[in-house]
């Protein structure tokens, strides 16, 4: 499935800020996904392929194939990064921060 996906997902992002009360990007940071569209559809790789996590302390896999970036699509995947991810928290930080204003959540320090 990984193959069949466009170089960029055709914009899906994800701001990966699942912990509140980190110090950095602030504490009012959440996660967000944007760029949803009608093109994106729900993988079904798991589907009892995945087997169950090994005990504690032991590692999960050996080491497998290494996977190198392409080329050709360095350009679609440095725009993205600069010109939306980068920019997603400052433009969504004033909305974190209404959250916390309305629901208390994450609590003020």
């Amino acid at each position: 499935l990984v193959n069949a996906v466009p170089p960029g997902a055709q914009g899906l992002m994800l701001q990966p800020f699942w912990n509140p009360g980190i110090k950095v990007p602030g504490p009012e940071a959440k996660g967000a996904v944007i760029g949803f569209g009608d093109v994106h559809t729900r993988a079904r790789v798991g589907g009892g392929v995945t087997p169950a996590p090994p005990p504690a302390g032991r590692p999960r896999a050996p080491p497998g194939q290494v996977f190198q970036p392409e080329p050709q699509h360095a350009h679609t995947y440095e725009q993205l990064y600069r010109r939306v991810y980068c920019r997603m928290y400052e433009r969504l930080q004033p909305l974190y921060r209404d959250i916390r204003a309305i629901t208390g959540y994450p609590s003020h320090d």
